[in-house]
């Protein structure tokens, strides 16, 4: 017997269950004891091929979780910057747009390497200190510095820097804004990124960099639309915090957010 939920569920458009799917997943439908089990109750549709061999990203940055996520591997361009410590898994597409926008950062400047400080957890959920980072769809990627003799910095710990560029805590570090446009135009230039979070001073610095190296307007135009000055609860003036997109074909699940 139909109750009158399952007739008013019927009488929607496809798209209209589809957005009423993903806004119950997001609302925490699912159990939490299942969450954290990894026996997550998905929909019939993504628990059967091709969907039940890939990776799903569920729910949103800030209130989700990841099936089968992708474990970054390294390379000479892109590693971790700590792999005790640091979460390293996501959906395959964001590892791809990272490892492209590093190849050519290390193709502009020979020896770079893209530093990773966090991804999500391989099921996804919260992570302490994090606001998001929950759907396998956000990545920290460690600010380029020098030291200062000029050179490129490998810092043990986490370098802050302030409005003028320089490190607050007495380590002689200065950012590096050549390769960090480099990374920046790099990611912004990918369809999947939506989004490049990072603090307002150092935004302002990136900008000013590449008024200054003559970038042309267009160049510019594409960077500033997806950099967005943020001063959330993460070191936005030690990290880029990018995001990417929903994954193709899980519109159902997955529910694309700003901040």
């Amino acid at each position: 017997m139909q109750t009158a939920s399952d007739q008013a569920m019927r009488s929607q458009s496809p798209l209209s269950r589809s957005r009423a799917l993903v806004l119950a997943l997001a609302g925490g439908l699912f159990a939490t004891s299942a969450e954290a089990s990894g026996t997550v109750k998905l929909p019939a549709e993504f628990r059967i091929a091709p969907w039940s061999t890939r990776t799903l990203s569920v729910g949103s940055p800030h209130d989700g979780y990841l099936v089968r996520g992708a474990r970054l591997r390294a390379t000479p361009a892109l590693r971790l910057w700590n792999a005790k410590d640091v979460p390293s898994f996501s959906t395959p597409h964001l590892l791809k747009a990272l490892a492209s926008a590093a190849a050519q950062v290390r193709a502009e400047h020979p020896g770079a390497v893209v530093l990773v400080h966090a991804l999500s957890s391989e099921k996804g959920g919260a992570i302490r200190g994090k606001r998001s980072h929950q759907n396998g769809r956000d990545a920290d990627l460690v600010l380029f510095s020098r030291d200062v003799e000029g050179r490129p910095a490998s810092p043990r710990k986490l370098p802050r820097f302030g409005a003028d560029g320089r490190s607050t805590k007495g380590e002689g570090l200065v950012l590096d804004d050549a390769r960090n446009w480099t990374l920046v135009e790099r990611l912004a230039k990918d369809p999947a990124v939506t989004h490049i979070f990072i603090a307002p001073a150092q935004r302002t610095l990136l900008l000013d960099h590449a008024r200054r190296a003559k970038v042309p307007e267009l160049r510019m135009a594409v960077v500033a639309a997806k950099l967005f000055a943020d001063v959330g609860d993460e070191p936005l003036d030690a990290v880029l915090h990018v995001r990417v997109d929903c994954p193709k074909g899980q519109e159902a699940i997955c529910l694309d957010a700003a901040r």
